[in-house]
Formats: C-alpha cells, structure tokens, sequence
C-alpha cells in the first residue's frame, strides 16, 4: 500500500511561512521617503551646524536672502522679482518665481531664478524650493543658472 503520513500537518506547516515570504516580496519595494531639511528644522539654535543656503551664504546674509525667497515665491502668480541686501556686508540679490506653485504631500513647491552679487562676484542660480503646512520655505534644489 502507499504511504499514509499526515500530509495536512506537512501542508499546515509550510503554509505560514510561504505566506510570510510571500507577503515580503509583494511589500518589500514599498518605502517612503522624505527630505532631510524637514527632519532637521530650519533654526539651529546652537550655531554648530551651518548648513548651506544659497550659494553659501549664512548669518545675516542668509536671513535677508531667505525674507526676499519667501516673498517672491508666495507672491502668487505675478511675476516680479523680489531684491534683497545686506548693507553691512554688501551682499545683494534678487529672486524670481518661475511658474506656478505646485502641491506635492508635505506642502507646496516652486521653482525660481535668483541672483547674487557678493564681493564684485555675480552668481545666476536657479532652483526649486518647498513650504511646509506652516508656510516656510526651504531650497530644495539649487544650481547655476543655464548660459545662453
């Protein structure tokens, strides 16, 4: 005669743990990202950590710049450019909305032109920048502008 082992029990066995595989393959290329900045804040109330804005600029320089991105690109859809100095370093500029804003999960995101005239050097930059539900707007991107 044939065999009479307990094939059910074999069947029982082997089944949670094909589930469990199973499961991990269909989830395992889920993940879910985000940007840095909104982990790290945007004011670092020890001064150790100067992270890098614009082209480098930091303290005061960096404080008038980020007033003049803020307003230029929660200006709305008009195009204007909104300019920014700083009479005690000499450092000045402009930033330009480019487009309309666009929602993404954690807020909304545009993208702007800006230029920077620090020590007789102008840099043309471009760039994209996101605000969180609280309206604060962060560089996410930033570049030299294209020539031509």
């Amino acid at each position: 005669m044939g065999y009479k082992g307990n094939r059910n029990g074999l069947t029982r066995a082997l089944a949670w743990p094909l589930v469990i595989l199973f499961a991990g393959l269909l989830l395992g290329g889920c993940s879910v990202s985000m940007p840095m900045g909104s982990l790290l804040g945007d004011d670092d109330s020890t001064g150790s950590i100067q992270k890098p804005q614009l082209d480098g600029l930091v303290g005061e320089d960096w404080r008038r710049a980020k007033a003049a991105l803020a307003a230029a690109l929660g200006a709305g859809p008009a195009r204007a450019p909104v300019a920014w100095t700083n009479p005690d370093s000499g450092t000045k500029g402009s930033f330009l909305p480019i487009g309309d804003a666009y929602a993404t999960a954690s807020g909304s995101c545009r993208a702007f032109s800006a230029a920077v005239d620090r020590n007789d050097i102008d840099d043309s930059l471009q760039g994209t920048a996101c605000s969180n539900k609280t309206g604060i707007w962060q560089i996410t991107d930033v570049r030299p502008a294209a020539k031509g």
